[in-house]
């Protein structure tokens, strides 16, 4: 089972199907052609508003010349790469010509009638590209590393191989974020994981939508959610969809003024307990051991006097 869908350069996912590579022709067109590759880009691009210059890039497996000279008809530019076997015929320097030239050298064909470029850009290997609406014009220079010199060079790229470049892996990047916070399950049944795949593809393009929002609105680009955090919080409100909030209301009261700092009140003065047999304490415990304490004369006025000169004791 497998799934396709077109991406805009924003890293949105739109327009997926799925199908079984057993089935002859999955998807039904009204004028299908040969391969069944190109049926479906032909299936996906129907969604697209025709004439309105569309810019497609898909990768090497779709690519065929005559995909692209029916995408032109429709109104639908299009930049991919193409593989050395569907060029039919067309002369283009081979990768020992391209290698011998060095890094950065590359090869070009155009046909003026049909509108199409075809391009062969020597790197580590030989990469061929097509375009109808893009050229080797203006050329830039991208870094890569020298394995012989041991060192970064700078090295030529055409520009259609350059904005390929530039638009691809949003398919890629949407695959590695799914499997980033996969949902896991035991079941190895296709439905569930069709399931699956949608609910982690939909929550990596709301994350995308959200991040896009972020920046365009002024003075919200800070404190962005990364992906685990918006997870969470999005299956967080999903779980209390429909279910009623307790809110607990605050019977505190208000807070009043601390109260001023006073001195302590003079307390109630001693009394006189020198009375006949108060002045003897007596204590006994379990056991051999007596204490008796005798003569003791307590002195009233010297315990007021203490508490008049001292208030706060």
């Amino acid at each position: 089972l497998i799934h396709w869908a077109l991406t805009e350069t924003a890293h949105h996912i739109y327009y997926p199907q799925r199908t079984q590579n057993r089935l002859p022709n999955p998807y039904y067109v009204e004028d299908p052609l040969p391969f069944q590759p190109e049926n479906y880009v032909l299936k996906l691009c129907e969604t697209l508003p025709k004439s309105r210059n569309y810019k497609l890039f898909f990768d090497n497996y779709y690519t065929f010349l005559e995909l692209q000279l029916r995408l032109k008809e429709m109104g639908i530019l299009s930049c991919r790469t193409i593989r050395p076997n569907r060029f039919r015929g067309c002369p283009l320097l081979s990768e020992k010509d391209l290698k011998s030239k060095g890094r950065g050298a590359y090869d070009f064909r155009t046909d003026a009638k049909k509108g199409i470029i075809a391009v062969a850009w020597y790197d580590n290997r030989r990469v061929t590209a097509t375009s109808t609406y893009l050229g080797i014009k203006p050329k830039s220079t991208v870094k890569r590393w020298d394995g012989r010199q041991r060192k970064v060079i700078n090295v030529q790229i055409p520009n259609i191989l350059k904005n390929y470049n530039m638009n691809m892996g949003s398919i890629d990047l949407n695959n590695m974020l799914a499997a980033l916070y996969r949902i896991e399950h035991k079941s190895r049944k296709w439905t569930r994981r069709i399931f699956f795949w949608i609910i982690s593809t939909a929550m990596t393009n709301a994350w995308q939508l959200y991040k896009r929002d972020r920046k365009e609105m002024p003075g919200t680009c800070t404190g962005t959610l990364d992906l685990l955090s918006f997870t969470c919080q999005v299956s967080q409100s999903l779980c209390l969809v429909n279910k009623s909030i307790a809110t607990s209301r605050s019977h505190s009261r208000a807070s009043s003024p601390t109260p001023p700092l006073t001195s302590r009140r003079l307390g109630r003065r001693p009394t006189d307990v020198s009375r006949e047999q108060r002045n003897r304490l007596n204590l006994e415990m379990r056991g051999d051991l007596r204490l008796k304490l005798t003569n003791f004369q307590p002195n009233i006025n010297a315990l007021a006097a203490a508490h008049q000169t001292h208030p706060s004791h």
